[in-house]
């Protein structure tokens, strides 16, 4: 949607995480996986984006701060 704040994180040194995006107005993080699925995950705070994105691996990291914390569904 237009004049929302969107944030894209490097995932390119994931082994599992193609994308991630995050929109910082509604707190809502997509992931996308290798096999082409995409979950969203709502009320995820700016804070946690912040460690998720200088974390040296993003997938160690979502399985402990995110996938349990900030219940997702598959889009």
């Amino acid at each position: 949607p237009k004049g929302e704040k969107m944030r894209s994180i490097d995932a390119s040194g994931s082994s599992n995480i193609v994308r991630i995006d995050y929109n910082e107005d509604t707190g809502l993080l997509e992931i996308q996986f290798k096999d082409d699925s995409v979950y969203n995950y709502p009320n995820v705070p700016s804070n946690v984006i912040d460690e998720f994105e200088a974390a040296e691996s993003k997938g160690k990291f979502a399985h402990a701060n995110i996938y349990k914390q900030y219940p997702g569904y598959k889009l």
